[in-house]
C-alpha cells in the first residue's frame, strides 16, 4: 500500500461555506476536510487534491462532467491506493452511474458528499470521507459511494446500484442490500463483484423523463425533433396506466413511434405473476432489474454511443442488474 490517495473536489455541500446565509463551495472549506480528517484520524494516509469545478452539483453541465471524468482519467493509478471523489448529493447518483459505466481504473474510486456542511454538528460528510479512505484501503476495485443513513453506521453502495437520495436525506442501492457495511471498524461485504465493461463517454442528453401519476395526460408532452428517447418511472409496483385515451401508456407509445422515439419503461423486476395493467405493446422497451438512474445513465451513452437502446439496457456492464429480489 501506499498509503497516498487523490481528492477531487467538485463543489457541492461538503464544500460550503455560510456567507450571509448563503452556502457556497469554496477551496478552502473543500481543504478543511483534509483538516478535519487529520485532526481526527492521524497522518497515516496522505492526499494530493484536485480542484477541477467548483459548483453545486444540481447546476453541473455536461462540460463540467467531462472536465472531472477527464481528470479523473488522467490521475496515474499506480501512484495511488484510490481516488476519492467529494460531489454534491442533490446529482450524486447520477454522476456515480455515469462514471460506473464509463471508467475502467486499476484503483478503487468512491464517490463521497455531505447533507450539510462540515462545520454542523448533524453533518455526514467526515464519516464519510474516513470510511471512503478505510475502504479504498481493503484494495476493492470499482467505482463506489460512501454514504451514512441517519442512525444507521455508513455504508458503502456499488455506484451502478446508487439511487437518488430521499428527502429524508437517505441513500440507498437498487433493490440489493448496500456492497458492504462499515461495523467494527472492518467491512461487511454482502456478495462478489463481477468483471465489468464500459461504455465510452459520449452522451446524447436528449431524453425526456416522465414521472407517473394519477391522470397524466400524455397530449400535453408535444415532443421537438431533438427528443431521442422518453423515459417514463413506474410506479413502485412497477406499473403505468394502460386505461383511458390521452392517460394510456400504451397509446402515448404508438405516437412516439410515428415520431421514431422510443418508450422506456423503468424501473421494472421481471417476475412470472404481473398485473393486468402491465401490457407488452409496440415501441416499448423494458428496463429490467436495474435502477432509474442507471437506465437513463445508459440510455444517454447507448444514444451518445450510436448503440442500439435495448440492447444496451438489456446488458450488464458493471454489476447494476439486481442479485438479491427483496
Amino acid at each position: 500500500m501506499k498509503n497516498k490517495i487523490c481528492v477531487i473536489f467538485t463543489g457541492g455541500t461538503i464544500s460550503c461555506k455560510i456567507n450571509n446565509n448563503v452556502l457556497s463551495p469554496t477551496h478552502e472549506q473543500a481543504s478543511e476536510l483534509i483538516n478535519l480528517y487529520y485532526s481526527n484520524y492521524g497522518k497515516k494516509v496522505s492526499f494530493d487534491c484536485l480542484y477541477p469545478i467548483s459548483i453545486l452539483s444540481e447546476n453541473i453541465t455536461k462540460n463540467d462532467l467531462s472536465i472531472l471524468y477527464n481528470t479523473v482519467s488522467k490521475v496515474n493509478d499506480n501512484d495511488y491506493d484510490g481516488i476519492i471523489i467529494t460531489h454534491g448529493t442533490d446529482t450524486l447518483s447520477f454522476t456515480s452511474n455515469l462514471f460506473a459505466f464509463t471508467l475502467n481504473k486499476k484503483i478503487p474510486i468512491v464517490f463521497v458528499s455531505s447533507l450539510f456542511p462540515l462545520n454542523e454538528k448533524k453533518s455526514n460528510g467526515l464519516c464519510n470521507f474516513y470510511n471512503a479512505v478505510k475502504f479504498i484501503m481493503q484494495s476493492k476495485n470499482g467505482v463506489f459511494v460512501s454514504f451514512k443513513n441517519n442512525e444507521e453506521n455508513c455504508k458503502i453502495h456499488l455506484a451502478s446500484k446508487a439511487q437518488e437520495i430521499d428527502y429524508n436525506g437517505n441513500l440507498y442501492s437498487f433493490i440489493d442490500k448496500e456492497y458492504a457495511t462499515s461495523e467494527n471498524n472492518n467491512f461487511i461485504f454482502n456478495y462478489f463483484l463481477n468483471k465489468n465493461n464500459i461504455l465510452d463517454f459520449k452522451i446524447n442528453s436528449n431524453v425526456l423523463f416522465i414521472n407517473s401519476h394519477s391522470l397524466r395526460d400524455f397530449s400535453l408532452f408535444e415532443l421537438n425533433r431533438n427528443v431521442k428517447a422518453v423515459i417514463l418511472k413506474t410506479y413502485h409496483s412497477g406499473t403505468f396506466c394502460s386505461y383511458g385515451q390521452t392517460t394510456n401508456v400504451l397509446k402515448f407509445a404508438e405516437l412516439l413511434k410515428k415520431k421514431n422515439v422510443p418508450l422506456i419503461i423503468s424501473p421494472v423486476i421481471k417476475s412470472d405473476c404481473v398485473y393486468e395493467s402491465f401490457c407488452k405493446g409496440e415501441n416499448i422497451i423494458f428496463s429490467y432489474n436495474q435502477s432509474l438512474e442507471a437506465c437513463l445513465v445508459k440510455t444517454m451513452l447507448a444514444l451518445g454511443n450510436d448503440l442500439d437502446v435495448e440492447k444496451v439496457l438489456n446488458t450488464e456492464y458493471n454489476n447494476e442488474f439486481i442479485k438479491v429480489k427483496s
